[in-house]
């Protein structure tokens, strides 16, 4: 059903060159908002920024462990990863408009200077949130990609190693074997302890 009765249009906003719908008091949305936040409709208030950009950006930091730097800041969304593990996504204002980078793409280059066309980062600590350019080192896509397997594979190794461990240790503990009598012996390839448990 029309707002308007018929034969009648709908009325627009009372500031000269403003298409906006009528919202309230003879003016949009918008110049409704700034009127009665600001007491004028004209009027745009401007965030009072301080320090340099570089500044804000490490303010944002806080100190993690083995030395990384973790962004606290805004994150790109992930519900598969713990907010630690998430990229963090860094945002700042310049006369050309609003700017928007990954957060350690911006400490890497604030540092060392632009990336490569190309390039990728690769987190040596292995925490995607980590932001200390010590802890970023430049790769291509495949040599990103294999770290990353290998590392997963590394990870699964050692939880398999863990969980048998515990298996041990609680078998142990049900035939009333102290731990430290039980013993692996090597195999006849010459590998460790650790490896003939897998």
């Amino acid at each position: 059903m029309p707002r308007w009765p018929k034969g009648r249009e709908a009325r627009g906003c009372d500031i000269e060159g403003c298409e906006g719908k009528h919202a309230g008091k003879g003016y949009c949305k918008k110049h409704l908002y700034r009127l009665n936040t600001n007491g004028d409709p004209l009027a745009v208030r401007h965030r009072i920024v301080t320090g340099t950009v570089e500044e804000r950006f490490w303010k944002k930091v806080v100190t993690g462990p083995d030395e990384c730097q973790l962004w606290s800041g805004a994150k790109i969304p992930d519900a598969s990863r713990d907010d630690e593990d998430r990229y963090g996504m860094w945002t700042w204002d310049t006369p050309d408009g609003t700017q928007r980078q990954l957060a350690h793409r911006f400490a890497y280059e604030s540092k060392f200077g632009k990336i490569p066309e190309g390039a990728q980062l690769h987190h040596t600590c292995a925490r995607r949130g980590c932001v200390n350019p010590a802890h970023l080192q430049l790769a291509t896509a495949l040599e990103n990609t294999a770290e990353s397997l290998q590392r997963k594979h590394l990870t699964a190794k050692r939880d398999a190693l863990v969980a048998r461990y515990a298996e041990l240790a609680s078998m142990a503990q049900r035939l009333a074997i102290p731990l430290q009598e039980c013993s692996v012996e090597p195999n006849p390839d010459g590998l460790g302890a650790l490896e003939t448990l897998l």
